[in-house]
Protein backbone atom coordinates (compact mmCIF):
# COMPACT_ATOMS: atom_id res chain seq x y z
CA UNK A 1 0.00 0.00 0.00
CA UNK A 2 1.45 3.35 -1.07
CA UNK A 3 0.06 5.30 1.89
CA UNK A 4 1.48 2.81 4.37
CA UNK A 5 4.89 2.97 2.68
CA UNK A 6 4.85 6.77 2.78
CA UNK A 7 4.05 6.70 6.51
CA UNK A 8 6.91 4.26 7.18
CA UNK A 9 9.28 6.42 5.17
CA UNK A 10 8.15 9.59 6.95
CA UNK A 11 8.67 8.02 10.37
CA UNK A 12 12.07 6.63 9.40
CA UNK A 13 13.45 9.96 8.18
CA UNK A 14 11.58 12.08 10.72
CA UNK A 15 13.79 14.79 12.20
CA UNK A 16 11.33 16.50 14.52
CA UNK A 17 9.78 13.31 15.98
CA UNK A 18 6.17 14.02 15.03
CA UNK A 19 5.55 11.20 12.54
CA UNK A 20 4.57 7.78 13.85
CA UNK A 21 4.85 4.37 12.24
CA UNK A 22 1.57 2.93 10.98
CA UNK A 23 -0.13 0.04 12.73
CA UNK A 24 1.71 -3.20 11.86
CA UNK A 25 -0.01 -5.84 9.73
CA UNK A 26 -1.87 -8.67 11.50
CA UNK A 27 -0.11 -11.68 12.99
CA UNK A 28 0.06 -14.78 10.81
CA UNK A 29 0.27 -18.51 11.52
CA UNK A 30 2.24 -20.53 8.94
CA UNK A 31 1.87 -24.34 9.03
CA UNK A 32 5.20 -26.21 8.99
CA UNK A 33 5.55 -29.93 8.24
CA UNK A 34 1.83 -30.42 8.70
CA UNK A 35 1.96 -30.50 12.52
CA UNK A 36 3.99 -27.49 13.64
CA UNK A 37 2.80 -23.91 13.35
CA UNK A 38 5.06 -20.88 13.06
CA UNK A 39 3.53 -17.75 14.61
CA UNK A 40 4.90 -14.54 13.06
CA UNK A 41 4.03 -11.20 14.64
CA UNK A 42 2.93 -8.35 12.41
CA UNK A 43 5.76 -6.09 13.53
CA UNK A 44 8.30 -8.72 12.44
CA UNK A 45 6.57 -9.11 9.08
CA UNK A 46 6.68 -5.35 8.66
CA UNK A 47 10.38 -4.99 9.48
CA UNK A 48 11.44 -7.97 7.33
CA UNK A 49 9.57 -6.65 4.32
CA UNK A 50 11.18 -3.27 4.88
CA UNK A 51 14.66 -4.85 4.95
CA UNK A 52 14.13 -6.26 1.48
CA UNK A 53 14.09 -2.79 -0.03
CA UNK A 54 16.72 -0.99 2.06
CA UNK A 55 19.87 0.09 0.26
CA UNK A 56 23.30 0.75 1.70
CA UNK A 57 24.95 3.57 -0.28
CA UNK A 58 25.76 1.96 -3.62
CA UNK A 59 24.88 -1.62 -2.66
CA UNK A 60 21.76 -3.16 -4.19
CA UNK A 61 18.76 -4.14 -2.10
CA UNK A 62 17.85 -7.80 -1.56
CA UNK A 63 14.81 -7.48 -3.81
CA UNK A 64 16.94 -6.00 -6.61
CA UNK A 65 19.49 -8.81 -6.27
CA UNK A 66 16.75 -11.43 -6.55
CA UNK A 67 15.25 -9.76 -9.62
CA UNK A 68 18.68 -9.34 -11.22
CA UNK A 69 19.46 -13.00 -10.71
CA UNK A 70 16.18 -14.00 -12.32
CA UNK A 71 16.74 -11.73 -15.30
CA UNK A 72 20.49 -12.28 -15.78
CA UNK A 73 20.29 -16.01 -15.15
CA UNK A 74 17.56 -16.46 -17.73
CA UNK A 75 19.41 -14.20 -20.16
CA UNK A 76 22.45 -16.47 -20.14
CA UNK A 77 20.23 -19.50 -20.73
CA UNK A 78 18.44 -17.62 -23.49
CA UNK A 79 21.72 -16.66 -25.19
CA UNK A 80 22.92 -20.26 -25.19
CA UNK A 81 19.55 -21.45 -26.46
CA UNK A 82 19.62 -18.86 -29.25
CA UNK A 83 23.13 -19.79 -30.39
CA UNK A 84 22.18 -23.47 -30.50
CA UNK A 85 18.82 -23.15 -32.24
CA UNK A 86 18.70 -19.69 -33.80
CA UNK A 87 15.37 -19.08 -32.08
CA UNK A 88 14.48 -16.56 -29.42
CA UNK A 89 13.01 -18.56 -26.52
CA UNK A 90 9.95 -17.71 -24.51
CA UNK A 91 9.66 -18.57 -20.82
CA UNK A 92 7.58 -21.71 -21.24
CA UNK A 93 9.89 -22.98 -23.99
CA UNK A 94 13.00 -23.01 -21.80
CA UNK A 95 11.74 -25.72 -19.46
CA UNK A 96 10.16 -27.76 -22.25
CA UNK A 97 12.28 -27.47 -25.43
CA UNK A 98 10.72 -28.01 -28.82
CA UNK A 99 11.13 -31.29 -30.67
CA UNK A 100 13.34 -29.55 -33.23
CA UNK A 101 16.14 -29.44 -30.65
CA UNK A 102 16.19 -33.23 -30.43
CA UNK A 103 16.19 -33.72 -34.21
CA UNK A 104 19.97 -33.98 -34.68
CA UNK A 105 20.00 -35.41 -38.22
CA UNK A 106 18.08 -32.50 -39.67
CA UNK A 107 20.03 -30.42 -42.17
CA UNK A 108 19.98 -26.64 -42.35
CA UNK A 109 17.56 -25.03 -44.82
CA UNK A 110 19.04 -24.38 -48.28
CA UNK A 111 20.43 -20.94 -49.05
CA UNK A 112 18.29 -18.58 -51.11
CA UNK A 113 18.84 -18.74 -54.84
CA UNK A 114 19.32 -15.63 -56.89
CA UNK A 115 16.24 -14.32 -58.61
CA UNK A 116 18.25 -13.36 -61.70
CA UNK A 117 21.45 -14.52 -63.35
CA UNK A 118 24.40 -12.38 -64.46
CA UNK A 119 25.65 -15.03 -66.87
CA UNK A 120 25.02 -14.66 -70.63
Amino acid sequence: DLHRGLKIQASKFNLDGTAERPVPPPDVDYPLDGQKILHVKGSIRDSVAELLFEQDNEEKSVATLILDQDILGSRSVSKEYFTQTGRIPDWCCLSNPSLEMFDVGKSAPPMMKRAFSTEK
